[in-house]
């Protein structure tokens, strides 16, 4: 789904709430049926929650703003814009330090830099895990003779140049990658997800991640079949065992990752475990 002509609207907008109606309108329009319910849901954020942001009965957080830039697919300019308006329209008795507010407001580089943890670096860390090519290129950087250039990338991963350069500046920034010796190296940082509650740059990623295998699914060469394993199982199961299945599924990942760790290092894969419902609970609506 393209969101250009809702990030165009950002450009004239001063009212992050007015942004949202915006863009909510927007979706309303092209469908009838989209409600408020939906919007919270593509927002990451409890319909309540909209509903009183909406109403100007509560003001957003900066943790919110983070969250909605990530899940509307927001560019850098786009996110910034944003921010700074909700910290614009934010009353001066909130809850966001005087430190914060000036350092989102000043202009230069190193306005995010003063934020440390207190707002903008948490959006920069959704920023780093919401496109599945973030964590690819990190990965890249281990394969023989690999080409730091934006267009080398661009070109192994089947993504736009620009998209390339973005994500290695953003990584760059975050400590997660470092130029040295003329090449791009990974740090000794990770990047540590909370899988135990969803938020919209999880849910992003992993979205995308099931589009890549879905395109994979489309190579009907032998050597696409033999360079991938796709498959399921449909099985009955009690609530109870689903903990210990997410545990067993974790462990694998990990014994995976032990087999490949001494190299050497040729391509950069992606291992997907899926476990969801297929059916309702009972006293589910339908």
């Amino acid at each position: 789904m393209s969101f250009l002509n809702e990030k165009q609207d950002l450009a004239s907008a001063i009212d992050p709430v007015d942004m949202l109606k915006q863009i909510y309108l927007k979706r309303r329009k092209k469908n009838a049926q989209y409600s408020l319910t939906s919007f919270a849901r593509d927002l990451g954020v409890s319909h309540v929650q909209v509903f009183r942001i909406l109403n100007g009965s509560r003001n957003l957080t900066l943790k919110q703003a983070s969250r909605i830039a990530v899940a509307l697919h927001f560019g850098p300019s786009e996110t910034d814009t944003f921010i700074r308006s909700v910290v614009m329209h934010t009353p001066k008795n909130a809850k966001i330090s005087k430190t914060v507010r000036n350092a989102i407001l000043s202009q230069g580089d190193g306005a995010q830099a003063e934020l440390g943890q207190n707002g903008v670096l948490e959006l920069e860390r959704f920023r780093a895990i919401a496109h599945w090519y973030h964590f690819a290129i990190i990965n890249l950087t281990y394969v023989k003779n690999f080409d730091p250039s934006p267009k080398k990338i661009a070109k192994a991963l089947q993504i736009s140049p620009i998209e390339a350069r973005d994500a290695v500046e953003r990584l760059l920034k975050l400590g997660l990658l470092e130029e040295k010796d003329g090449t791009l190296k990974p740090t000794s940082a990770r990047l540590f997800v909370d899988s135990k509650r969803p938020d919209p740059a999880t849910r992003v990623y992993e979205t995308e991640m099931l589009e890549k295998a879905k395109l994979a699914l489309s190579d009907f060469s032998d050597e696409g079949f033999a360079n991938r394993a796709i498959n399921g199982i449909t099985f009955p199961c009690a609530k109870e065992h689903i903990p210990e299945i997410k545990k067993k599924l974790k462990k694998f990942q990990l014994e995976v990752l032990d087999l490949i760790r001494k190299g050497p290092f040729e391509e950069v894969y992606q291992l997907n475990s899926q476990l969801f419902p297929i059916t309702k609970s009972k006293g589910e609506n339908s």
